[in-house]
């Protein structure tokens, strides 16, 4: 019984807002816990999964490292700012839900509150 109940709650979208029960009609709500690892698994399979396959992603020799955590991602870049704008136009087009705003330094760049600067051969950090 346990495991039709989660079943159900996982492919009809149902969701409980303290006495309230809802169907989630498109996507998943954000509310329930197991929320953010149905994002990771989405995220996974409609963005990082293609980012890092050299047959699908044009842009493949560019990407030196993908790190994501959650909605938060850092592209470490060795093509030209062309070819960078050039890929976020492509990483944008992959899901029409998933869009992404972009910044971008050649010194110096912030990840999840952890600022990254160049510095020679080595990337210091600071919080």
């Amino acid at each position: 019984k346990q495991w039709y109940q989660r079943r159900v709650a996982i492919t009809a979208g149902i969701a409980r807002f303290g006495d309230e029960v809802v169907k989630q009609c498109d996507g998943t709500a954000m509310g329930p816990h197991h929320a953010c690892s149905y994002a990771d698994i989405a995220a996974d399979l409609a963005l990082d999964q293609k980012v890092m396959d050299e047959n699908v992603n044009p842009f493949y020799s560019h990407v030196d490292d993908w790190s994501r955590f959650r909605d938060d991602i850092m592209c470490m870049w060795k093509g030209s700012v062309d070819e960078l704008l050039a890929f976020n136009t492509w990483i944008n087009n992959l899901h029409p839900r998933l869009k992404f705003t972009m910044e971008y330094s050649e010194s110096t760049i912030v990840f999840l509150d952890l600022r990254l600067t160049k510095g020679g051969p080595m990337v210091l950090t600071q919080m």
